[in-house]
């Protein structure tokens, strides 16, 4: 019977291990977060929003207020997957400035989008970086730039991931420079977390291994 178990147990844990990575995000998409009226007026100064026992929050490296954009009107043309709300930046672009996003606990990656409007803005090229502190600060964990193509319209954006063990926040925006610095719109920042079937083939595992154990 001991035997039994301990086969059961080890079978277990093996197709644990062998299972793909697989993964649910937990979302931070601004949709239940307020919004600004246009014109923009600087609502905000720091945002913290909270998504399935995770607390993102946002600020700017200088300390210059920001917005939560109604994507409709003429902001209507962005990404179906934007949804009706985005992060907006533009009530003021100071030079060398950066969003600054806090996690509440420890993550392994994380991922957002970026898009704008006009060929003469200077955003490229944009960034995302992975901290191991609060705040920006402690050991740069990864790091991921793109480039945006500066058209006249959406769906031109773009994405960009960071990934790695013991990440507490991210900071991103753009390292350009000229007339608007980091003028970017940002949406869908996603935190992937294990998902439940792991955990399940866990507790299957856990008793057989208990059992096998008793003298």
């Amino acid at each position: 019977m001991r035997e039994r178990l301990r086969l059961t147990a080890a079978l277990l844990i093996a197709l644990i291990g062998c299972m793909p990575a697989a993964v649910e995000a937990i979302p931070f998409n601004f949709e239940f977060e307020t919004a600004t009226s246009e014109p923009q007026a600087g609502a905000y100064s720091s945002l913290a929003m909270t998504e399935g026992g995770l607390t993102l929050t946002l600020s700017r490296s200088t300390g210059a207020h920001f917005d939560i954009v109604l994507n409709v009107g003429d902001q209507s043309d962005k990404p179906p997957g934007w949804g009706s709300k985005s992060l907006d930046p533009f009530f003021t672009l100071p030079s060398g400035d950066f969003w600054v996003g806090t996690l509440s606990r420890i993550v392994s990656a994380v991922s957002l989008e970026f898009g704008d409007y006009g060929p003469s803005d200077t955003d490229s090229p944009v960034f995302l970086k992975a901290w191991s502190g609060p705040g920006g600060t402690g050991a740069l964990l990864d790091s991921d730039t793109g480039t945006w193509a500066g058209t006249d319209s959406f769906p031109d954006f773009g994405s960009l991931t960071v990934s790695g063990g013991g990440i507490q926040s991210i900071t991103f925006g753009s390292l350009a420079s000229g007339d608007s610095p980091n003028s970017l719109f940002w949406d869908n920042i996603n935190v992937p977390e294990p998902a439940s079937l792991l955990l399940l083939g866990a507790g299957l595992a856990a008793p057989a291994w208990r059992r096998m154990r008793r003298p």
